[in-house]
């Protein structure tokens, strides 16, 4: 029986409405106190005989303080517990929008203008787009509008091809951020996009004037190796500048979630936190505002969405986006990107938790004979970099 019914068992044992010395009593002839004027919480500390306390209805903790609990919106029917802050943490999020916090088991987490929104509590104000597959207040608008270079609005193009694409075989979307060298290759950079099938869109941490986004349709990791990024990066050789403008020109790469399991999918994104410094030199670049190493529970996979600037961040409830690359404009370290995110996604598949403690063994994972030929621009980069046998973070 856990402290909370015991407690209660106290007051209907007693008749009483209080904690009073004849409850006291009764449970010290229950042997639940050490003595006859303390109990313990869990953390060690004590209450004093009389004093009220404060029990987490989500995990029966015993805390001295009112203020170590906060108020969960527990279902639709709107009723509240108090729980602790690591009940809190672990299972609930905070919703910008009405300033209360949300169970997870109840309720899901969406990104609105990069707010966090509790989803059922807003959904008749919330409109979906096919274009960017992300929530607004707004309804979507009807038609793409470019600029003189070609760009489109930022996430303003048609994006529904993760809902549409292939649910049996690992994808990969890639979006890589640029910077024209001059006003007049911005067109250009723009044109060539669009031959390849790609989309061109302004974004506001870039270059208002010659800064560009270019996002790829979803492909497995085979469609890289010579098909339409390889041409497209050849094609703007010269009229265009990545990572020298700065950490915040990045590479992201997406990939469907719909071929892991909620389990593998939270191994996939804790071995970033776990592997921190590997992963900062592989990206070529350290934590920033744009691609947090944070640390969360094992249980927040379940929600539809976590942080959208964490270094593997759940966009929606059908990808997950990797933020953590450096912008690059050099094929080789484009693949080798690539191909990482690649060999984590069937790392995760083999591996035990305790693997991903470690970058070890993703490191044989990828130099094995039967993946090494796979994956050789990352393996090259492992080797030319030492990185084959790094202790973990």
């Amino acid at each position: 029986m856990k402290l909370k019914q015991y407690l209660a068992a106290a007051f209907n044992k007693a008749d009483i409405d209080d904690r009073t010395e004849e409850m006291f009593n009764w449970l010290v002839a229950q042997n639940i106190i050490d003595n006859y004027d303390w109990i313990k919480d869990d953390g060690g500390q004590y209450l004093l005989r009389g004093e009220e306390g404060f029990i987490c209805d989500h995990c029966d903790s015993v805390h001295l303080c009112a203020s170590d609990l906060e108020s969960v919106i527990v279902n639709r029917r709107g009723d509240e517990e108090m729980w602790c802050e690591d009940c809190r943490d672990n299972n609930a999020f905070y919703c910008e929008h009405s300033g209360n916090w949300y169970g997870s088991r109840n309720f899901s987490r969406v990104y609105v203008d990069r707010q966090s929104v509790c989803y059922e509590e807003n959904e008749d104000d919330l409109y979906y787009w096919d274009c960017d597959g992300e929530y607004h207040w707004d309804s979507e608008p009807e038609d793409d509008e470019e600029d003189a270079s070609g760009r489109s609005e930022y996430h303003g193009a048609d994006r529904s091809h993760w809902k549409t694409s292939d649910p049996n075989y690992d994808l990969f979307g890639v979006e890589l951020e640029m910077c024209a060298n001059d006003s007049s290759d911005l067109p250009n950079i723009c044109y060539q996009a669009r031959n390849q099938g790609f989309l061109a869109e302004t974004d506001g941490s870039l270059n208002e004037a010659r800064g560009v986004e270019i996002v790829g349709p979803p492909m497995p990791l085979k469609g890289f190796r010579n098909g339409a990024w390889k041409s497209f990066i050849a094609s703007v050789q010269g009229k265009a500048k990545a990572w020298q403008m700065g950490k915040g020109y990045g590479i992201h790469v997406s990939i469907g979630r719909h071929t892991l399991t909620l389990t593998q999918q939270a191994k996939f994104i804790r071995f970033f936190v776990e592997n921190q410094s590997f992963c900062e030199k592989i990206a070529g670049r350290e934590s920033s505002t744009w691609a947090n190493y944070e640390l969360r529970g094992w249980s927040s996979v379940r929600n539809a969405y976590l942080e959208r600037y964490d270094a593997a961040a759940i966009r929606d409830r059908k990808r997950i986006e990797v933020r953590i690359f450096r912008a690059t404009l050099k094929w080789s370290s484009f693949l080798k990107n690539v191909q990482f995110v690649a060999a984590l996604v069937e790392f995760v598949r083999v591996c035990s938790i305790r693997d991903i403690k470690g970058s070890n063994g993703f490191c044989e994972f990828v130099t094995s004979p039967a993946n090494a030929n796979r994956f050789r621009e990352l393996v090259n980069f492992l080797k030319d970099k030492n990185l084959l046998n790094t202790p973990a973070s």
